[in-house]
């Protein structure tokens, strides 16, 4: 997904397109792997994309992407809470990764660790 802020130009968009993505100033994910992944859907290499920034944890992203300085590549449900001034707009074709979850086998788990896991693996099923 490609978090703009809703008053943007690229807000009016229902999708984003690999062609419309590769004319932003971006917000991604400092993981070559990352990179790499979404140079491959937008059909470019990393270097051909305007990258502006990076972030390995994104508890700022949505601050610097409501100061309107880039649009945010960021992951369904990224959004924990309402931001009425950010749209995140798909992108087209859609983008799907996997995901793993794993923790050490014998080590006691707390309530709510073992309440993440089986949220986790009941919306994974």
């Amino acid at each position: 997904m490609m978090l703009t802020q809703s008053d943007s130009e690229l807000a009016e968009l229902d999708e984003v397109s690999p062609e419309i993505f590769k004319k932003q100033r971006i917000l991604i994910s400092e993981r070559p792997e990352v990179r790499q992944f979404i140079a491959d859907w937008a059909g470019c290499q990393v270097s051909d994309l305007e990258i502006i920034g990076g972030f390995n944890l994104g508890f700022h992203l949505f601050e610097i992407a409501r100061a309107g300085i880039g649009e945010a590549v960021v992951t369904e449900g990224a959004l924990i809470r309402d931001y009425p001034d950010l749209k995140a707009i798909p992108l087209s074709p859609e983008v799907k990764t996997l995901s793993v979850l794993a923790w050490k086998k014998n080590i006691p788990l707390t309530p709510l660790t073992r309440a993440f896991i089986k949220q986790y693996l009941q919306d994974n099923e």
